[in-house]
């Protein structure tokens, strides 16, 4: 179940596990998690006996799950044709409907009059519920990713409160269905209500309620030297320790907008176990470390909305940041 440092983006997977009725359903939830971040094509289950009953996968209705016997699988290593041995199920296609949240704050007309704005997002929806022998379990998600919600939220109070000052428009934009890959942001960024080269830069926090040893994830940059040209610009007294993480893809909201050409950095304060599961509740989350997060962004979405900062380097690795 964990893909780290293995090259799976559109492979089949094959799997071995033991496991029984009892436990089928967390492995199966557990697999499939791990498959859609790592964007597996299609998974393999060894079993020793073929499960009966139909098995769902709410998140990735396109994902393949192809359940085979030890001795069948013997013979796909060989070589053979999967097709002559397992029958492939793919979930039924469903039309997903969700809604984004948009909300703008609008700067004085005269300091933009091109109606230049910043987005800050964060996503709202989350798994919902399942049940396991006959026990309702309710996925919280209280990390994941209502206190990213809040902090937008708390942005979003900040910049109202400061209107006369702005020189870009604030667009807060609570995003649905970004667990299933994206799909609210997609929409945002492909039916744009407004024009995206007005978009100048687009933040966003996913899970920013379980900080530890003062850890600060910075996802979507492009250019260290760039990276950390802007960021060591910013005050720290907290001594926050920033984890920079150099990718172009990702699998949260920031990356609609990158794959854009829209500056785009993504903030959080890392996974924990209670993950994707039904234990990421409330009384978990770390308050104090949320406001230090947001005390530290502050200012650089201040930079961006005050000041007419714009920044290229996250995107396209030149050194450059002007205003």
């Amino acid at each position: 179940k964990d893909y780290k440092g293995k090259e799976v983006k559109d492979k089949i997977v094959m799997i071995e596990g033991e496991f029984d009725e009892d436990t089928f359903e967390d492995f199966l939830f557990d697999t499939g998690i791990a498959a859609e971040n790592a964007r597996v094509a299609g998974i393999v289950i060894i079993v020793k006996k073929l499960p009966v009953q139909k098995t769902k996968w709410a998140l990735s209705p396109n994902l393949l799950f192809v359940y085979v016997t030890p001795e069948i699988a013997e013979r796909l290593g060989k070589g053979a044709s999967l097709d002559y041995y397992a029958k492939i199920e793919k979930g039924k296609k469903e039309c997903i409907y969700t809604d984004n949240v948009v909300v703008r704050i609008n700067a004085p007309a005269e300091a933009n009059p091109n109606r230049e704005c910043v987005v800050i997002g964060a996503h709202y929806d989350h798994l919902g519920k399942y049940k396991k022998n006959d026990t309702l379990r309710i996925m919280y998600g209280a990390d994941d990713n209502a206190s990213g919600v809040a902090t937008m939220i708390e942005y979003a109070r900040y910049f109202s409160k400061h209107r006369e000052l702005l020189k870009r428009d604030i667009i807060c934009v609570a995003f649905g269905s970004e667990e299933a890959r994206n799909i609210g942001s997609n929409y945002f960024v492909d039916n744009p209500l407004i024009p995206l080269s007005t978009i100048k830069a687009m933040f966003n926090f996913d899970m920013t309620g379980r900080m530890a040893n003062n850890k600060v994830e910075i996802n979507g940059i492009g250019d260290v030297a760039g990276a950390f040209a802007l960021l060591s610009t910013l005050p720290n007294p907290e001594k926050l320790n920033l984890m920079i993480l150099m990718s172009k893809e990702g699998n949260t909201d920031y990356i609609s907008f990158k794959l854009k050409n829209i500056p785009a950095l993504s903030f959080s304060t890392g996974m924990h176990k209670e993950w994707h599961t039904y234990k990421d509740t409330e009384d978990k989350i770390n308050y104090r470390g949320m406001k230090r997060l947001y005390n530290y962004v502050l200012p650089l979405i201040s930079r961006f909305a005050f000041e007419n900062l714009t920044l290229t380097s996250i995107i396209n690795g030149k050194q450059s940041s002007s205003k």
